[in-house]
């Protein structure tokens, strides 16, 4: 009996702990409801600055219970927690970077994922905040319900720091000539993003803040103003840039603008226009004088300074010039060294399979058939990156599968490529794409984009591909990326089904993207195969004679269009599939093939074994080791007709400068 009475009182205390526990977690959960405001704050080095930006929110009027604080530190060389620790703001956590990212839209983009609030409020963290900055943050998005983002007013603390006034002077006049009046409201061209707020419903419209460049404030107001998306500008929502520059850090941060207008221009190319206002001219001057009058002399000098800073910011990073440039040298090295044997030429052409997996079942291809579900990870793929970075420098990355856009990070991973000065070129069936997936691809700085389209003819492009309503929907797409900034390309296999359609199909290019590929039919499944030279005699999509005759001779008639194969290559494939043991010519892919499987294999050719693996071996070593010598020289000798594969194919060195010039000079 005595036990008996120990369990109920041991059960009546477990049960009155277990009623405090479920209401101190609806209590917590009800908390957490009630956060209107999150503010973000990302930092990096700055621990003055951040002392006092942490001190102004500790002193706004808003109801402390009713705004959260994230800071979100980028591998600073102090410790942060210390500052958080120490803070009088009641609700402050701390998020860490793993790696320095040095991008302040990333770092934001960690926070973002952490608030609770209704509203996300971003401040830097070399600005102070009035009192009333929260207060007027929460006021002014009730009182307008329609307007998703607002640009705060921006000031600066020192008043007589002289970089400080011309700071404050620039930004006067950019604001001046970026503001309209609409409906009793002030709207603005221009996002500072150290102070600004959105709505927390704003990201679920926009995918938003972790572009890979530095001037991702203004790759975002590009964004908004594609999706018609308005910043309303209320200058009484005020803070204050604290930050005291030097003559030095003045003329850096100008540089560093610099390399971003030139990133910006990498990515939106002939979409992009530069518009800051111009700090040197009559109006600009006149004003200055005005304001400061004698000062205004070495005001002027700075600004000069300042213009000079931002064009050698600009020359430093223009990736797609310089990538053009050394490609060319690489193509004229190979050709010489490969010639004359002597020494050894680095790759030209670098692929990588990001996963084995398809969703399409072509006719044309065997991946599908292989069904591995391999594939490499983020940070593989990273790594891997980085690695051909040091070998390599400047290179063109071309991106394949199976289906790439299958990995849902495929974004990063073609962002990373985009921060490290590397362009990219991704080869897709097409399926996965749309208007915001290729938004997502241009904002990542994609370079080139092929799709594989067979046919305009729906039946015939569907039965190719193996998948119904996939040609109207690749139509739809490719109309739809001449609004993007990346080149789009079209990748067609000439076979049976769609020689007819060719003439159209042609046209259709012509009209909506920037050229067309033509590529062979070959053997099937080819990865990891003995080539059977034979194969083509039993293939159902193998064409005769006449029907390959009309079809060339029509290729050749449309000379101006946007065909980017060269004549001596149409003219190989139109006698490979007339007489396919008439074609003989060397294979050079042992000296500009560098392909890296979704296990990380390298190769040089998918008939051949791996010569090493990337992730187990520097590729400098791979490259020219006593393997890949001996691999080189059986391919060079090597009488399978997959040469004739763009991949593979050798172009005149004149025809590559040309075509790769063409393809590129949105970029110059």
């Amino acid at each position: 009996m005595f036990g008996f009475n120990i369990f109920l009182i041991r059960f009546r205390f477990f049960k009155v702990f277990l009623i405090k526990f479920i209401i101190m977690g609806l209590i917590k959960e009800n908390m957490k409801s009630q956060i209107e405001v999150s503010v973000i704050i990302p930092t990096f080095n700055r621990e003055l600055l951040l002392q006092g930006c942490l001190d102004s929110l500790s002193s706004q009027t808003f109801p402390k219970h009713k705004f959260e604080v994230i800071v979100v530190d980028d591998c600073s060389n102090y410790d942060v927690s210390r500052l958080i620790k120490h803070s009088k703001i009641k609700d402050i956590s701390l998020v860490s970077c793993r790696h320095h990212s040095g991008k302040p839209g990333f770092v934001r983009s960690l926070g973002i994922k952490k608030s609770k609030g209704r509203v996300i409020a971003f401040i830097d963290d070399d600005f102070v905040a009035n009192p009333d900055w929260i207060e007027k943050i929460v006021y002014y998005h009730k009182q307008f319900k329609q307007e998703l983002i607002i640009q705060g007013g921006l000031d600066v603390y020192y008043k007589y720091h002289l970089i400080g006034l011309l700071w404050k002077f620039i930004l006067d006049v950019n604001i001046e000539k970026k503001i309209a009046r609409h409906d009793g409201k002030i709207y603005i061209s221009l996002l500072g993003t150290g102070n600004f707020s959105v709505k927390k419903k704003f990201f679920d419209m926009f995918f938003l803040m972790e572009f890979p460049i530095t001037r991702e404030d203004e790759l975002l107001r590009r964004r908004l103003d594609t999706q018609n998306v308005k910043i309303l500008f209320i200058p009484e929502i005020k803070a204050f840039n604290k930050r005291k520059d030097s003559v030095f850090s003045f003329l850096k941060q100008s540089y560093v603008y610099g390399l971003g207008d030139c990133q910006l221009k990498n990515i939106l190319g002939k979409h992009y226009k530069n518009t800051s206002v111009s700090l040197i001219s009559f109006s600009t001057i006149r004003k200055l004088v005005k304001r400061f009058g004698i000062k205004s002399i070495v005001l002027f000098f700075l600004l000069l300074m300042k213009n000079f800073a931002h064009f050698l910011g600009t020359l430093r990073l223009r990736t797609s010039s310089k990538t053009a440039l050394i490609i060319g040298i690489r193509h004229l090295e190979t050709r010489i060294k490969t010639l004359f044997h002597i020494g050894l030429p680095l790759p030209t052409n670098i692929t990588i399979g990001t996963t084995s997996r398809c969703n399409y079942r072509c006719v044309k291809c065997g991946i599908w058939e292989e069904n591995n579900k391999d594939f490499l990870s983020r940070e593989e793929i990273k790594h891997i990156i980085l690695k051909l970075k040091n070998w390599l420098g400047s290179f063109v990355f071309t991106i394949s599968g199976g289906e790439p856009m299958l990995r849902k990070d495929i974004y990063d991973v073609i962002s990373f490529c985009t921060q490290n000065g590397i362009m990219t070129h991704l080869l897709t069936n097409g399926s996965l794409l749309n208007s915001k997936s290729m938004q997502k691809l241009e904002s990542s700085g994609l370079s080139f984009l092929s799709v594989s389209l067979e046919s305009v003819n729906p039946e015939i492009h569907d039965s190719i591909v193996g998948a119904k309503g996939s040609c109207e929907h690749l139509k739809n797409v490719i109309r739809l990326s001449k609004d993007f900034s990346f080149k789009t390309f079209i990748s067609t296999v000439l076979m049976k089904e769609n020689l007819e359609s060719i003439k159209s199909l042609v046209e259709f290019v012509d009209s909506y993207s920037n050229g067309i590929r033509f590529q062979c039919l070959t053997q099937k499944p080819y990865h990891d195969k003995t080539y059977n030279q034979y194969w083509y005699k039993n293939n159902p999509s193998w064409p005769n004679s006449n029907e390959v005759d009309k079809i060339f001779n029509t290729i050749k008639s449309m000379k101006k269009s946007k065909i980017l194969n060269s004549e001596k290559q149409l003219r190989l494939m139109k006698q490979y599939f007339l007489n396919n043991k008439s074609v003989s010519m060397r294979c050079f892919v042992g000296n500009q093939n560098f392909l890296i499987s979704y296990r990380g294999d390298v190769k040089y050719c998918y008939s051949f074994p791996p010569i090493g693996n990337i992730l187990e071996d520097n590729p400098r070593k791979i490259w020219s080791s006593q393997q890949a010598k001996k691999q080189r020289k059986q391919i060079y000798y090597c009488k399978d007709k997959c040469v004739l594969l763009n991949c593979n194919y050798q172009d005149s060195f004149l025809h590559k400068i040309k075509k790769f010039i063409s393809v590129t000079r949105r970029f110059a």
